[in-house]
């Protein structure tokens, strides 16, 4: 194990809070679920100078590249260079990204579950330990698999790079035009708001079906109809199933929007950098996204925007956030 570990580089990366993927290429034998527990770390990177790769979204690119600056100042015998994916197809090409011979050395894992039960990733817990890395639970639940393959127990797998959060972006430059003073802290006054721009010919809220960006909104819907404990759980693999009438309520609301006009026509066909752009054009008085695009809507829209929590059912319930990692990294077994 520690031969095959030198060999791809991935001691190397561990300090980088992340790992080297030197992936297995198409066909090549898969090791066994010990093999992916190494016993010993060296935390001595040696002189020898060394050349990575790095893969990820392209939302990530100003993250990886601080970090990638941070990490060659320190060690200036190994050079990173970032590879990156449009954000819309970046979790389908993960997969194919790390398993293909010509692998980066550092790239995000898409695919927890697979990646553990195929036996690709190693096992952090060696790392841990040899590095000191405390980071809370909390905040590495979701790259814990177990040995029966579910998230949020077991070894550590992977660990982020940042972390993200979901919100609505808000246009205060439209809002202004159309009397609107402040956010909505309700559902009802999300509503209110949008049908007002509809009524001005304003596009009430910019977002995209095609890769999932309408996912955004409905989680934050039905965590309002139950709890975002629920969610979570279902998340976790730990209890519930999609099929309730928390989801049913959600998907309903959504529908009932689109059917309203306060999505963009089309919106099945709207991918998420076509939604960005039209929203940094300022079309769209409200845009569901992530902090991954603040900087792009930061450049385009300067002080005429905002980024708010989507908010609770009641202007008293607490808005809720999805959080998670803006990418996160693992060590890949390399056996060929």
């Amino acid at each position: 194990m520690n031969r095959i570990m030198r060999n791809s580089g991935a001691a190397l990366a561990a300090i980088f809070i992340a790992g080297s993927l030197t992936a297995c290429g198409p066909g090549s034998a898969s090791s066994s679920r010990s093999d992916t527990n190494p016993t010993e770390v060296s935390t001595d990177l040696g002189n020898k100078k060394y050349e990575l790769t790095l893969w990820d979204g392209a939302g990530l690119k100003a993250v990886d590249e601080a970090l990638i600056a941070g990490f060659e100042a320190k060690y200036p015998n190994i050079t990173i260079t970032g590879q990156y994916d449009p954000d819309n197809v970046s979790g389908q090409n993960g997969p194919r990204v790390i398993s293909a011979k010509d692998a980066p050395d550092i790239a995000r894992v898409t695919d927890m579950n697979s990646a553990v039960r195929g036996n690709h990733l190693v096992s952090l817990e060696a790392y841990v330990d040899a590095y000191g890395w405390d980071v809370p639970d909390s905040q590495t639940e979701l790259y814990r698999v177990d040995s029966n393959g579910k998230l949020g127990s077991g070894d550590l797998y992977a660990l982020p790079n940042s972390y993200s959060v979901t919100g609505i972006y808000f246009n205060t430059k439209l809002a202004e035009q159309l009397g609107i003073d402040a956010a909505p802290t309700s559902v009802e006054e999300f509503e209110a708001d949008m049908q007002t721009a509809k009524d001005a010919g304003i596009l009430p809220m910019m977002t995209y079906a095609k890769d999932g960006g309408t996912s955004f909104v409905f989680q934050a819907l039905m965590a309002n109809n139950s709890s975002a404990e629920d969610v979570q759980n279902w998340i976790l693999q730990k209890s519930g199933t999609f099929d309730n009438q928390a989801a049913q309520d959600a998907a309903s609301t959504l529908q009932d929007w689109n059917n309203k006009g306060y999505m963009p026509e089309g919106v099945n066909a709207v991918d998420a950098s076509t939604a960005l752009s039209r929203f940094c054009n300022g079309e769209g008085l409200f845009f569901p996204s992530g902090n991954w695009n603040l900087d792009t809507v930061a450049k385009a829209l300067g002080d005429d925007v905002q980024f708010f929590a989507f908010p609770g059912a009641t202007s008293e319930d607490e808005p809720n956030v999805a959080a998670n990692a803006g990418a996160f990294y693992g060590i890949h077994l390399n056996l060929i």
